[in-house]
């Protein structure tokens, strides 16, 4: 019974603390998180396959790294190991962006949010318990999400900003 509940207490704790970091992103770079926004409007489908072709190449780069790693002798296997996790951490980080993007479009499609972090944290919440619905959530939703969110939030690093005309200047 004990391991019951503290199962039930770290399931809790993990949705709130992902639902407070997506929140947080979202209002601490809003203009990083906007661009995410917009790209996965104009183009889902791009987004998905850019994050799906970084995330195999980096993803095999850094396991077979890792793997490498393992197979050498102490002193090389940490000059190895940490360039392979700071890959990893990259892809994640990446993705937290990209996915808080989601979910800021998913705040903006909702109807009657009434504020941005309360509208944040309710499109959180549903986009979490989404995923986490058996199966479809599972196996489909969540690696899209995830996936096109790391598409998007590479998308949003590498594409310049729209350049803005400059007013003439009157003589």
């Amino acid at each position: 019974m004990e391991q019951v509940i503290g199962a039930v207490l770290i399931f809790t704790a993990g949705i709130v603390t992902f639902i407070a970091l997506f929140t947080a992103v979202a209002l601490l770079m809003p203009g990083m998180v906007g661009r995410v926004q917009s790209t996965i409007e104009a183009g889902p489908a791009k987004a998905f396959l850019l994050g799906l072709v970084n995330l195999v190449f980096f993803g095999a780069i850094a396991a077979l790294g890792l793997a490498l790693a393992g197979q050498l002798a102490d002193p090389f296997n940490g000059i190895l190991a940490l360039p392979c996790i700071l890959i990893l951490l990259a892809l994640l980080g990446m993705t937290g962006i990209g996915v808080t993007g989601l979910i800021v479009l998913v705040r903006e499609r909702m109807a009657g949010s009434p504020s941005a972090v309360r509208g944040t944290l309710r499109a959180a919440l549903l986009v979490l318990l989404a995923g986490m619905s058996p199966f479809i959530g599972w196996y489909i939703f969540t690696p899209l999400a995830l996936i096109t969110g790391l598409g998007a939030a590479i998308l949003a690093l590498v594409q310049r900003a729209p350049r803005v005309a400059a007013a003439p200047q009157a003589e």
